[in-house]
């Protein structure tokens, strides 16, 4: 299978007719910089962009941008590994609501890892 683009902001912008300078200032922007650095997976839009972005072209933000997607889960599988080994099993009843929780993220995160191969 072929390696994901850093971003397909490019292609869904393409797609629908936009130019750099008109989805800037859809989003907000002041210049096209912005949009050129997020086509270029230089750079993660605010969480308001990436609102904008979703409803505009009606596509999820792990569609859109797959290699921050898959850094964000990356690190979030090892902060809950650490947490996982961090547990206070003094309180017992926390510990494993907490545990179940982060063990159902390790699960799925690793499901997604495996079949996206």
């Amino acid at each position: 299978m072929a390696t994901p683009l850093p971003s397909y902001l490019r292609s869904f912008r393409k797609q629908c007719g936009f130019s750099q300078p008109e989805l800037a200032a859809l989003l907000g922007f002041r210049t096209h910089k912005s949009v050129a650095r997020h086509e270029r997976g230089a750079g993660v839009p605010s969480f308001e962009a990436v609102v904008v972005l979703e409803q505009l072209f009606q596509v999820r933000y792990c569609d859109l941008f797959p290699a921050a997607t898959r850094d964000c889960e990356f690190q979030l599988l090892i902060r809950a590994e650490i947490m996982l080994a961090r547990l206070d099993w003094t309180r017992p009843r926390h510990s494993a609501v907490k545990r179940r929780l982060l063990e159902r993220v390790r699960r799925r995160l690793d499901y997604q890892h495996r079949h996206r191969s």
